[in-house]
């Protein structure tokens, strides 16, 4: 008996996706945004009240759990079910219980406004619809364009906007050090052009910083780690970085931001060869290369998953195209047999044997049909076949009418229909029977196509191309996920094909 099975799989499969199984990380994940803020307050108050041990750390840690209980409890209820009530909870935990606590309760509170305003935004990011769940702003924010290189850029232009702004808010800046006003509207908008000559200076820095970020991704990486090996890019990356260090910091030098008495550049002075910018070159150069390795890596298993994924539909493409010969060479006989006989019903052959050519070429090659186009295809098929045969064959169809909003792989069924009338009525000269049924329960289809009597010798019909074929094609596209038998018993042929069909 021919046995191909991937029930036992999905069972393991469902067993381990089920909640029975959570993680205790997991299972703490609802409470992490009330917790997160706990944490931070804990930490906060910590050194702010002069404590230093872990003992005295834990009371604060414990004090303000207790007052966040109504935060969690509103979280927790609010991530299981957003209702009404829930709402209301969670608007009475996370804004009138905290106005309560910060202005009207005697005993101090361990949390402060800030640290119930940001656990209401992380459980609100957490718990609504549309924001922290996988169809809202997660699943929008993957569809960004976000690159390895665009994140590069965003953070130099974060730093070179924030070197403006604090150079530009100071009068005289170069001369005030350190720096104390971060932003000043007043004195930005008076003094644009002060504004614009940091921003360009800052800009030119930022340029450099990419400078030796992209040299280490494009060339270290791509070209001579892929191509050398790692001995190649350690001495490379040690060759660049000496080389390097020292040109970023004399363009740097160029600038009108450094004056006679200090430098932007680590070391504060006017020496490009000083040690700490060789130290400071070489700390960006370990902090950046982990970061870029990683994502390399990412990309090449990405490329190699999407090869994969094109390998098999090159091969489903290829297996389709072994069917639709296979049929058409089994057609193309019938309708011969039919033209040697002057028969009428070869016009009507013709006509049914167009219909089930139009489907191959236009529905075969898709990943999915709709089931009832699919069952369809096979009536027409079995008309077909019963012009042919005539008498000598019986067939008795258990098939649902609407199953249209369900859909499996093209020419898939065809194939037990196939091998019922080729190996199981042609060889005859009795009157052969076919019972073909279907059925779906539970969004799993079962087929069954039981042929009788057997012929003389019954043929292996597992060594069948289209069999190969529709197995091969299964592994593919259901991952496992069925299950087929073909085995004679008693004096009849039975096929029999399980697998799970897929909502429209």
């Amino acid at each position: 008996m021919l046995l191909i099975s991937g029930t036992e799989q999905r069972v393991q499969w469902i067993r381990k996706s089920d909640g029975s199984g959570r993680s205790p990380v997991t299972s703490a994940m609802p409470f992490l945004p009330v917790l997160s803020v706990v944490l931070l307050a804990a930490l906060e108050n910590h050194p702010a009240a002069g404590l230093e041990n872990w003992s005295q750390f834990a009371s604060n840690f414990l004090m303000a759990m207790l007052w966040a209980i109504p935060l969690f409890a509103a979280h927790y209820w609010l991530s299981k079910s957003i209702r009404p009530a829930s709402l209301i909870i969670w608007i009475l935990a996370f804004v009138a219980y905290p106005l309560t606590a910060i202005f009207f309760a005697e005993i101090h509170s361990p949390l402060a406004a800030r640290h119930w305003l940001t656990a209401a935004i992380f459980s609100a990011l957490m718990a609504l619809p549309g924001l922290g769940r996988q169809s809202g702003l997660i699943t929008f924010m993957r569809r960004l364009p976000i690159t390895l290189d665009a994140a590069a850029i965003a953070l130099l232009a974060v730093w070179t906007i924030a070197a403006t702004m604090l150079f530009g808010s100071t009068p005289d800046a170069v001369n005030n050090q350190p720096l104390k006003i971060w932003f000043d509207v007043q004195r930005l908008h008076s003094h644009p052009l002060v504004f614009l000559s940091y921003g360009l200076q800052f800009s030119a820095i930022a340029l450099l910083l990419y400078g030796l970020y992209w040299t280490s991704r494009y060339v270290l990486v791509r070209q001579i780690l892929r191509t050398e090996g790692w001995m190649a890019m350690a001495l490379a990356s040690f060759v660049f970085c000496l080389v390097y260090s020292p040109l970023a910091c004399t363009l740097i030098l160029k600038l009108p931001v450094n004056p006679n008495h200090w430098s932007v550049l680590p070391s504060e002075n006017h020496n490009p060869f000083d040690a700490i910018n060789y130290g400071f070159t070489a700390i960006l150069w370990a902090t950046i290369m982990p970061v870029i390795l990683a994502s390399e890596r990412l990309l090449a298993e990405r490329s190699d998953a999407l090869e994969r994924q094109e390998r098999v539909r090159s091969e489903l493409h290829v297996l389709q195209q072994q069917i639709n010969p296979h049929f058409l060479f089994n057609s193309l006989n019938t309708l011969y047999a039919l033209c040697l006989k002057d028969s009428p019903a070869s016009a009507q052959l013709t006509l049914k044997l167009s219909e089930l050519l139009q489907y191959t070429v236009y529905q075969g090659g898709n990943d999915f049909v709709r089931l009832d186009d699919e069952v369809a295809y096979l009536r027409n098929y079995i008309d077909m076949q019963l012009l042919r045969f005539g008498s000598r064959c019986r067939v008795a169809l258990n098939i649902p009418e609407d199953m249209g909003h369900f859909r499996i792989p093209p020419l898939l069924l065809i194939m037990l229909v196939e091998n019922a009338f080729k190996h199981g009525v042609e060889p005859q000269d009795v009157t052969s029977e076919i019972a073909i049924t279907l059925s779906i329960d539970n969004e799993c289809l079962h087929f069954s196509c039981v042929n009788a009597p057997l012929p003389p010798q019954p043929p292996a019909q597992s060594s069948g191309l289209g069999l190969q074929n529709m197995l091969r094609r299964l592994d593919l596209t259901m991952d496992g996920h069925f299950k087929f038998s073909s085995a004679p018993r008693g004096n009849a042929w039975h096929a029999e094909l399980q697998l799970d069909s897929e909502p429209c």
